[in-house]
């Protein structure tokens, strides 16, 4: 038998108590009369070494009583071979395994794989273990109820083989998530342990689960956004031991092109040129702490000196690329795994407005006139307007090639089948009212196109009218949304038409003060139909001439799906490309995806130059790494503890084996419960001594009461 706490078992020397009181509570076995005992001094009882011990039972009693509460308070219990030769017990260990683009540098992944060798090697008996990798989201490869089921060398080699095809990938990292949703699976094992049926008695009791362990095999960079902790309460009974993967080269440098707003890299080139006359685009040079160089080469063929001390930046300008050029290139540091920024700079593409109006006398006060003019050209596209006569036109028209068709007249039914069709097709539709002669005629055909029936008057003006009410996420004044653009009461309107029969399905851009609709637009297919009850011209308004007109033409255009960022995107951002039934894209290999599904660029998964088309259409992505994996500098453990994660502390291996054998005593006397029984037989032995001391006491009582009558 062996003792929780033995200190506890101390209490038994209060056995010699009762034996003392046993030796010096002596009764006299006789009594005598006498008269008065105010003249006798009184003495206490002594021990001589002629007293001894009465009432032998009773005092053994006493004795086992305290015997037995001592021991109960010690928690005794049998150290049965079963389960002392168990071990400790069984861990929950999920191995989390850093696959970030961070982990491609030289020799990382080698040493990476070795770390989770080790831990598989002190995998035993009923340890459960799990695999997550990670990037920019989690991802579980071996699940616990997996493992469970298999022995020690299964287990193993269950983890080895889902680690065999795998490779660092070149995705950002997200450890913040990552630890999380680690947490999430060891408790969530946890709370899943079924608990012992209480029903039936013999029933074998679960096993005990020992606390979980998140082993977090990484490179700890900096870049790895752990601040998205904050928000995560770590659960109890959950530690992370970490296991750093160390580079080979601590050194590193990255180049980055200062990228503006919209990402063209015609937007980044400065004023300033160099003696060949040529552009000039910004480079912004970070040097990683740890590096122990200083001297690079940056540039498209990697010949612009540039000096960075460790842990410093430095902004250089270079030569502006031209549109041959793929990339921007770094040489001089110890890693290359982000020495490459790509970048694409195709030709602008050659996007047409078509215009279906009559022409007026003075050009001045046709719509079309202001139309040619308004400067509509950007990186991304170069816009003309043409005009169109016959249906066979419409009907030919492609919605990427020619986005807008403005009607400013009244058509036949046959035109208007064709414009529904195009707008179907995912053109935009801007039919103009600026002519108040042809209103009943608009009408009919407005009518033909969205299915509504309409009615179109003139509008009583006395001096002019401004937009009353603007809606800000209409595409015509989305781009103006900002405090410092969505001024419009610099525009006055002279006339307008009412319009009426708008069903619920027209979104109202704009009204006028006395709350007629200005500007409506209604969703047709893949396109739209925007209605606008003024035209643009100086006698009817003064649109044209205010620096509204060009963004709000730009909105009705409609976004240029084409338009790609020159600088690239970072693997795994979305590209603004709509996928098609005939749209396909080409990787930096050569391979060749169909995309009709967003699910298709999953194909995007190393940095270099896509391409993408679809039909005559094509256009260049350039994908890179993202700048946060570049950030290589490791942190410290206590950054996750400031973050609130529990740490697994390493102890050595006498404490370790202490740890375990404690754990296991408690698993042992947790079972047995042996100190119940004790307090149950030393309670009855206390029942048994008053009983018997009752008994005792009241035959005593007796005796001398007849001694007494006898006297």
């Amino acid at each position: 038998m062996s003792l929780l706490a033995p200190l506890f078992f101390a209490g038994a020397l209060a056995v010699g108590l009762p034996i003392l009181f046993h030796l010096i509570r002596r009764r006299p076995k006789s009594e005598v009369q006498f008269s008065s005992l105010m003249f006798l001094d009184p003495t206490p009882p002594r021990l001589t070494r002629r007293s001894r011990l009465d009432h032998l039972p009773l005092l053994i009693i006493r004795s086992l009583a305290l015997i037995l509460l001592a021991a109960a308070f010690a928690r005794p219990f049998f150290r049965s071979v079963d389960l002392a030769d168990n071990g400790p017990p069984p861990r929950r260990i999920v191995v989390l395994l850093d696959t970030s683009a961070s982990m491609q540098r030289s020799g990382m992944w080698t040493q990476a794989r070795q770390h989770v060798n080790e831990v598989l090697e002190g995998v035993e008996g009923q340890d459960r273990i799990a695999l997550m990798t990670f990037d920019r989201r989690p991802t579980v490869r071996v699940r616990f109820d997996q493992s469970a089921k298999l022995d020690v060398a299964a287990r193993r080699q269950l983890v080895q083989s889902s680690l065999t095809d795998l490779r660092p990938t070149w995705f950002q990292t997200d450890m913040a998530s990552a630890l999380s949703v680690a947490a999430d699976v060891a408790v969530a094992e946890n709370d899943a342990e079924s608990p012992q049926d209480k029903s039936d008695p013999g029933s074998i009791p679960p096993v005990t689960i020992g606390d979980a362990t998140v082993i977090l095999v990484s490179d700890m960079q900096s870049g790895s956004s752990i601040e998205k902790l904050q928000s995560f309460a770590w659960p109890d009974g959950v530690r992370v031991e970490v296991r750093r993967v160390l580079a080979e080269q601590p050194s590193n440098a990255v180049a980055l092109l200062m990228e503006p707003a919209t990402g063209d890299a015609s937007e980044a080139v400065t004023n300033d040129a160099t003696n060949s006359g040529r552009p000039r685009v910004r480079v912004r040079i970070s040097n990683s702490i740890q590096s122990s160089v200083d001297s690079f080469l940056i540039g498209w063929n990697a010949d612009v000196p540039v000096q960075v001390p460790p842990g410093q930046t430095r902004v250089v300008q270079i030569d502006a690329p031209d549109p041959s050029t793929k990339s921007l290139k770094l040489s001089g540091d110890q890693c290359d795994f982000d020495n490459f920024r790509y970048i694409s700079i195709d030709p602008p593409m050659t996007q047409t407005i078509a215009f279906m109006g009559k022409e007026a006398a003075e050009a001045r006060s046709s719509l079309l006139y202001y139309l040619k003019r308004a400067p509509l050209n950007n990186p991304s596209r170069t816009v003309s307007v043409e005009t169109l006569a016959i249906v066979a036109e419409v009907a030919e028209l492609d919605p990427l090639r020619t986005p807008l068709l403005v009607l400013a007249q009244p058509i036949d039914s046959d035109f208007a089948i064709a414009l529904k069709a195009y707008a179907n097709r995912g053109g935009q539709i801007l039919v103009v009212m600026d002519d108040a002669k042809s209103i009943d005629g608009m009408a009919a055909t407005l009518s033909t196109i969205s299915g509504d029936s309409l009615s179109i008057s003139e509008a009583e003006v006395r001096d002019y009218q401004m937009f009353g009410r603007i809606d800000f996420s209409d595409p015509a004044f989305r781009s103006m949304a900002d405090p410092q653009f969505n001024d419009f009461t610099k525009i006055r309107f002279w006339t307008h038409r009412r319009v009426s029969g708008l069903s619920p399905s027209w979104s109202i851009g704009a009204t006028f003060d006395n709350g007629d609709p200005a500007i409506a637009r209604l969703q047709v297919g893949k396109g739209s139909i925007t209605l606008l009850s003024f035209g643009w011209q100086p006698e009817s308004s003064e649109l044209a001439l205010s620096t509204k007109f060009v963004p709000m033409v730009s909105g009705w255009m409609g976004r240029n799906d084409n338009s790609i960022r020159s600088f690239g995107y970072t693997i795994g951002q979305p590209i603004p490309i709509a996928p098609s039934p005939t749209a396909t894209i080409s990787t930096p290999s050569g391979q060749v995806v169909a995309y009709k599904t967003q699910s298709d660029l999953d194909i995007i998964e190393e940095p270099g130059i896509y391409a993408w088309s679809d039909g005559t259409v094509s256009q260049r992505i350039a994908m890179n790494v993202a700048e946060s994996e570049s950030q290589i500098d490791p942190i410290g453990d206590e950054v996750l503890e400031q973050f609130g994660v529990v740490l697994s502390r390493e102890v050595d291996t006498v404490q370790a084996d202490a740890s375990e054998r404690q754990m296991r005593d408690l698993e042992l006397e947790g079972r047995q419960n042996l100190w119940r029984w004790m307090i149950v037989a030393a309670l009855g032995l206390l029942g048994v001594e008053t009983w018997w001391g009752g008994r005792l006491s009241r035959r005593a009582g007796s005796a001398v009461a007849d001694g007494g009558l006898a006297n």
